[in-house]
């Protein structure tokens, strides 16, 4: 057979076009796919340095906050100025691509004012503690060196982080000390704010107190058979929820809670707890924890008719010194009811009557006498509104 020449040079030349223009093709994917390859293991890199930016920003944040607040011996509250210094110090501990993060104490850490409601923050240099609630920390690295893509120019790339800690109220996770619920209504003004100058009374004629099992969730319906039990008791912390609660005198009780009373103060001193504050609305089987309270019991009856006043106080801490009973004739029942109303008058120990109105706590027996701590503690989880007891534990909001 003959072949027509031409055909086969025109053949051979079109294949040798075809194999050019794949050549090119190929150079140009390679290229591509080099591009594509450096972009993914450049970018996976950089969340890798991103993560441990907002790792060491998360570190130095909470560090902050939890050590926000100073606590002297009196219980009072103030803004710690060196909380700045360790978020920063708390922060370089963290390595971002293995080598320590930059964190400018001036510009880069800032104690402010965590909204909430609006959940933003703002910076202050406030010192007063109802403003300044939380800690910013923004950690760098300026140059984080690129891998492939140093190919195309890029030697490195910088990189930020940012996180707020909160130290709200404590809320949730409280070790709570009694199985005692505070109304919350009760210790707040006409305005909502916590007061702790009003002492009050357990029971009284207007609701002040819970008794509870700490049942989470209303589980199990609280009673004097599973209350007693749980006096002077280590319990587990609470988280923030709603709880089985029963009200009354519960006089069982209220005589385990004398006993433990005794024997932790000798009659002689205040007996302080952290305690929880619930919401005294029906019903009164189940009630929510809205925060948490430390109060300061200043004396317990016991049960029984007492007309002539024989179990009144005659020594306690910060009420002996001030005014000693031994003025009054304690050998007639006249001279030890003087006493147990100067007793009442220096801890503004008080009841609400039926109809509202304040009025000085009169002696009666089967009776619980305390005063909601004006004292600044910190315990347990954030979660709770204010009732002078900071949370423990700051949590990271942003």
């Amino acid at each position: 057979m003959k072949y027509n020449n031409d055909w086969k040079q025109g053949s051979t030349k079109k294949l040798q076009d075809t194999h050019g223009a794949t050549a090119v093709i190929v150079a140009i994917s390679m290229v591509v796919l080099i591009g594509a390859v450096a972009l993914a293991v450049d970018i996976a890199h950089l969340a890798v340095v991103r993560g441990e930016l907002q790792n060491a920003a998360d570190a130095g944040a909470l560090e902050g906050a939890r050590v926000l607040y100073n606590y002297d011996g009196s219980g009072t509250e103030s803004v710690n100025t060196g909380a700045n210094l360790a978020a920063q110090q708390a922060a370089l501990k963290n390595d971002s691509d293995n080598e320590a993060v930059e964190v400018d104490l001036g510009s880069d850490v800032q104690r402010g004012h965590w909204d909430t409601a609006s959940h933003n923050f703002t910076p202050s240099s406030s010192m007063d503690t109802s403003v300044i609630n939380a800690v910013r920390v923004t950690t760098h690295r300026s140059a984080s060196q690129s891998i492939f893509a140093q190919i195309f120019g890029i030697q490195s790339f910088a990189g930020s982080a940012t996180a707020v800690a909160y130290r709200g109220y404590a809320g949730n996770s409280v070790d709570f000390d009694e199985p005692l619920a505070i109304c919350r209504d009760m210790i707040e003004d006409t305005n909502g704010e916590y007061q702790c100058t009003t002492g009050l009374m357990v029971p009284s004629p207007v609701e002040t107190a819970r008794w509870t099992n700490f049942s989470e969730d209303c589980e199990l319906n609280a009673s004097q058979s599973n209350v007693t039990p749980i006096i002077c008791t280590d319990t587990d912390p609470v988280d923030l929820s709603a709880i089985s609660t029963i009200n009354g005198e519960v006089q069982p009780t209220m005589n385990a809670m004398k006993q433990c009373w005794e024997n932790a103060t000798n009659r002689t001193q205040f007996w302080s707890l952290t305690l929880p504050v619930v919401e005294c609305i029906e019903p009164v089987v189940c009630s929510q924890i809205v925060g948490a309270v430390s109060v300061n019991v200043v004396w317990v009856t016991e049960n029984g008719n007492d007309p002539q006043y024989n179990e009144i106080p005659q020594q306690m801490e910060d009420w002996s010194s001030v005014v000693d009973c031994s003025a009054f004739n304690l050998s007639e029942a006249t001279g030890r009811e003087q006493c147990w109303n100067d007793f009442t008058n220096h801890f503004h120990l008080s009841f609400y009557d039926a109809n509202g109105v304040l009025q000085p706590a009169p002696y009666q027996q089967n009776t619980l006498y305390f005063l909601p701590s004006c004292e600044f503690t910190g315990e347990g989880g954030p979660g709770g509104l204010d009732f002078n007891v900071h949370a423990k534990y700051p949590k990271l909001v942003q």
